[in-house]
This record gives C-alpha cells, structure tokens and sequence, in this order.
C-alpha cells in the first residue's frame, strides 16, 4: 500500500468502556529481529461496542500519529480489517501484533462509517507514551 496514494481513510490503543481506562498496544522492544529497532503503530485509540472487548470503534486520534495526520480517519468509525484480516471478532491483544510493524512499515486497515466502508493505508511510526489511566500491552 501507499500511504501517500490512498483518498480513502486502526490498532495500537483500547479503551476499556466499562472501567474507562486506556490500554495501548505497544511493540516488545525487541523489533521483528536482531538488531532491529522496536514496533511501533500508527496513533488511534478505540473503545469496544460489544461484549467480550470485540466490536472497536475510534474514540480519539492522538497527535503525532499518521491516523490523524492522514485526516481521513474520525471519531466512530469501526474498525473492520487490518492487513485484509477481518478483526470484528478479535480482542485488542488478538489485534496488536497486526497493527504493529518496524518503523516506516504500512499497514492498510478497513473501516465503517455509517452504512460506507473505505480503507486507509499508512505509515508506521508512532509510539504511544504512558499516561495515567493506560496500560500498555506488549506483543
């Protein structure tokens, strides 16, 4: 995918609704092999719409990341697809070692907005900070 082609508009970070606390997918620190610089994701924080942490939808998109910088990715969508695997389905934790990838990797991810899909693909490269109220699940 090229980032920089696409017209149309994932993930590393959950929001518990439930408790309303972050949980932010994050590389090891190992990368894909030695040597290798960590994994890192794009920027989006979810929330989950159903039962069983499944059903993620956008809640917010961090500064920094290229799900905001694209603009083509807004609160509420739903997120359907990441790399072509369907994740509607999937936890956060089954969904972190689809979204993360080597810094500067794309990945395209697949959304719903209204009754519309579109997929985005971008660029990875941002690295979430702890905050209060996130915990950060590894690969």
């Amino acid at each position: 995918c090229d980032p920089k082609a696409t017209n149309e508009r994932l993930a590393e970070v959950h929001i518990d609704t439930e408790h309303r606390r972050g949980v932010a997918f994050h590389g090891d620190g190992a990368g894909s092999g030695a040597g290798k610089k960590p994994d890192v994701g794009v920027g989006i924080v979810f929330e989950s719409t159903r039962e069983g942490d499944t059903g993620l939808v956008v809640a917010s998109l961090p500064e920094g990341g290229s799900a905001r910088k694209s603009g083509q990715i807004g609160i509420g969508d739903e997120l359907l697809a990441v790399g072509g695997s369907d994740v509607t389905q999937m936890t956060p934790r089954d969904i972190a070692p689809l979204m993360l990838g080597p810094e500067g990797s794309t990945v395209t991810l697949q959304f719903r907005r209204r009754e519309k899909m579109f997929t985005v693909c971008l660029r990875r490269g941002f690295v979430m900070q702890s905050s209060p109220g996130v915990t950060i699940l590894r690969q």
